[in-house]
């Protein structure tokens, strides 16, 4: 018996299944006689504040409650999924525009160096300007007489 009235260190919550709230308010409606209520009470352990919320419960549809945080929106999920696959896009738009960017700097020092590129040149009568800069910009030469 001593044990029973001892106090634990720290008190813990309990949890009632939906199923033990309604055999509760059942056997609460079924209490016909003065004190029944209270009986019923004090042998389960219970409050009658107990009684009051798994009556509204039971009439409201008794429904276990979920703990812990309530799950995300669909429509925030898929935002969040989208706002990472659109990150993901931009940096590999990046690295693809630095390759693209390197493709054309080292083709145009390849070309403006060559002495082929510079025969082909001569020989198709086109020339090119800013060359030396490595911009590779090229115009179409009227007649030989230009070149003169």
């Amino acid at each position: 018996m001593v044990g029973e009235t001892e106090v634990s260190a720290k008190p813990r919550r309990r949890r009632f299944s939906p199923e033990y709230k309604l055999k509760i308010v059942e056997a609460a409606e079924q209490c016909r006689g003065k004190g029944e209520v209270g009986a019923l009470l004090r042998r389960e352990g219970l409050y009658s504040s107990h009684l009051v919320t798994w009556r509204r419960e039971a009439l409201a549809g008794l429904q276990e409650r979920k703990r812990g945080r309530k799950p995300e929106p669909a429509e925030r999920r898929r935002i969040a999924q989208l706002e990472r696959e659109n990150a993901r896009l931009k940096l590999r738009l990046e690295q693809a525009e630095a390759i693209i960017e390197v493709q054309k700097k080292r083709l145009s020092s390849t070309w403006c160096g060559s002495r082929e590129a510079r025969r082909e040149l001569d020989s198709s009568r086109v020339e090119e300007e800013h060359c030396d800069q490595g911009v590779g910009r090229m115009k179409a030469v009227g007649s030989a007489a230009d070149d003169a």
